[in-house]
């Protein structure tokens, strides 16, 4: 049992919170784990702000989100219009270096690639493409 859907919004932060709440529910609902709904609302809340923030060319502006939801998998791909931009291709920040020497951003897109299992980005047809998805990882217990 699971869910596949796509969902435009506008690029507006307000709408991000509503989709994301959808997006919860929906996988509650499909039986979901806990952890990968938490991670996958994290990931994308992370990307969707940095969107509307910085590539969307309008508030006016879609964006679309791609989702599957299975109760031991999640994926999700990001289309937006914006200039062509791989978050991908920003070097880790040093989470290692004292904080009032941490140079400020990118820690979003860290925390994103730590999070997920697979994250690709994609410049195809004039748009924006980002991939993301995560597997629900087996209890050693059971096994």
């Amino acid at each position: 049992m699971g869910a596949e859907r796509t969902a435009r919004i506008r690029a507006a932060g307000e709408e991000i919170r509503s989709l994301l709440d959808g997006i919860e529910a929906e996988g509650r609902a499909a039986g979901v784990a806990e952890a990968l709904l938490s991670d996958l609302r994290l990931c994308l809340d992370e990307l969707l702000v940095n969107v509307v923030n910085h590539g969307a060319p309008a508030p006016e502006a879609e964006i679309t989100v791609h989702y599957r939801l299975e109760p031991d998998a999640v994926a999700a791909e990001i289309v937006d219009a914006g200039p062509a931009f791989d978050p991908l291709s920003l070097p880790d920040p040093d989470v290692d270096a004292p904080l009032d020497a941490r140079v400020p951003g990118g820690l979003g897109i860290y925390f994103v690639r730590r999070l997920m299992d697979e994250v690709v980005y994609e410049r195809r047809d004039a748009f924006n493409r980002l991939r993301l998805a995560k597997r629900a990882v087996a209890d050693p217990a059971t096994i």
